[in-house]
């Protein structure tokens, strides 16, 4: 029954327990009562037939040893290192402004493996893109980024605040070395506090955190912020698409799931036609759309099959494939003047296996963009705050001509596959030319 005791809770190990001395009859006693072991009493007033019997009920009886590994573990959890560490660190950590030189220990901290499966956007982030989105936030006025360090200035963690209008949308994170010791509400609360001396207006701040992380969702709310599920109802919604574009067979899908969230939805196939609106979505619209128009809407929304800013320009998802890829990128984003640069909302990833055919890849594709305008819509109006402004360099695609659908007679079929995978056996078609005559190629499957 001595200290020992403990060390056999905290590891779940069933026991029977006998006093030796008279401080350990106490604490044998209360083990006892709260169900953590077996009290056997006095070491002398229990004879070894007796020590037998209740051995050989106890290796008989696995219910028994179960409950007590569930007692001991629940009251010696092993954490007591980390809660005196904890008691220590109260009142101790201090914040600081983000630093140039803190570019590098902010990209391990956001691709630690916790951080990313707790992140909306689940894919690591490149040294080429961190890089640039962090030179954004040292240089954007409405970004509050703050370094947290202990008391030997060791930085522990990172807290940030990105200001959209009138609402702060916080990003707040732990050092994986410093994780369970409750200090993630220490630092959002100082956090906030260091924040709003600083800003000295009155601002709305909000953290957006998974439905599944329940561990996130406490610390906001053990600090009073309250919890909702904010969604916006009877918004005036626009949907514009070209007159001939493939989609328009997919449109009805998307006004249906409008309609059923009580919006008001009006389907166009010119930009003229377009009126005053909350939202307006252009879905494979190669038509321009001037400044005059996009300020009619409170937002203006693009789908494109690719990680912008790379892939910007015409037919994404074609030249990709053209290109032998079958994970492909989609994108929803806030249209502007300058083509397909707007702040990032929601992005994806549509796989293929390889062996889809154009109506195939377009069927997938629709059923992205649907996926992902519902969500946007849902999520709205919250969902701005978290949009992400596009960083790194940009690469363009060229519009397509009937010329990129010619195939080389030289070469095999398994060698132009992809380009077979792409073709539209009406509007332009597969061909090749041969002394002087175009044969037409048309495709399907068997």
């Amino acid at each position: 029954g001595g200290s020992t005791t403990w060390e056999k809770c905290c590891l779940g190990l069933p026991s029977l327990i006998i006093t030796l001395a008279d401080n350990q009859a106490d604490i044998a006693k209360g083990l006892g009562r709260a169900g953590t072991c077996v009290d056997l009493g006095w070491y002398e007033s229990i004879s070894t037939n007796q020590y037998a019997q209740v051995l050989k009920e106890m290796l008989q009886n696995k219910n028994k040893r179960l409950c007590l590994v569930k007692q001991s573990q629940r009251l010696v959890d092993g954490k007591g290192s980390q809660r005196v560490i904890k008691a220590m660190l109260m009142g101790q950590i201090k914040l600081r402004k983000a630093q140039g030189n803190d570019c590098e220990l902010l990209w391990r901290w956001v691709n630690d493996p916790k951080v990313r499966q707790s992140a909306f956007n689940l894919k690591d982030i490149s040294w080429e893109d961190h890089n640039a989105w962090f030179l954004n936030k040292q240089n954007d006025p409405n970004c509050f980024q703050y370094i947290a360090l202990n008391s030997h200035d060791i930085p522990i963690g990172q807290i940030r605040f990105d200001i959209n209008d009138s609402v702060a949308e916080i990003d707040y994170s732990v050092d994986k070395n410093f994780r369970d010791m409750g200090l993630g509400k220490i630092l959002l609360k100082k956090g906030v506090e260091f924040f709003c001396a600083e800003v000295e207006r009155p601002i709305t701040i909000q953290g957006c955190v998974k439905k599944e992380n329940e561990p996130s969702s406490r610390v906001f709310e053990d600090i009073g912020f309250q919890h909702t599920h904010a969604r916006a109802s009877h918004l005036s919604i626009t949907i514009l698409s070209d007159k001939k574009s493939w989609i328009n067979a997919y449109i009805p899908i998307l006004i249906s799931e409008f309609v059923l969230l009580g919006q008001r939805v009006t389907y166009v196939h010119n930009v003229a036609q377009i009126k005053k609106s909350d939202i307006s979505f252009y879905l494979s619209c190669g038509q321009i759309v001037p400044a005059n128009v996009l300020s009619r809407n409170n937002h203006n929304l693009v789908v494109h099959e690719s990680a912008l800013p790379k892939g910007k320009g015409w037919s994404p998802l074609t030249w990709q494939i053209l290109e032998g890829k079958n994970e492909i990128p989609i994108t929803l984003f806030e249209a502007k003047e300058s083509v397909d640069s707007g702040k990032i909302y929601i992005q994806k990833i549509m796989y293929f296996n390889g062996t889809e055919l154009v109506e195939e890849l377009r069927q997938k594709q629709a059923q992205y963009t649907i996926k992902m305008c519902v969500s946007f819509v849902k999520d709205y109006p919250g969902i701005i705050s978290r949009g992400k402004e596009q960083s790194g360099a940009s690469t363009y695609y060229k519009k397509r001509k009937p010329e990129d659908s010619k195939l080389d007679q030289d070469k095999t079929i398994r060698e132009q596959f992809s380009l077979l995978r792409v073709v539209d056996n009406e509007r332009y078609p597969a061909y090749f030319e041969l002394n002087g005559t175009r044969y037409i190629l048309k495709i399907k499957k068997g």
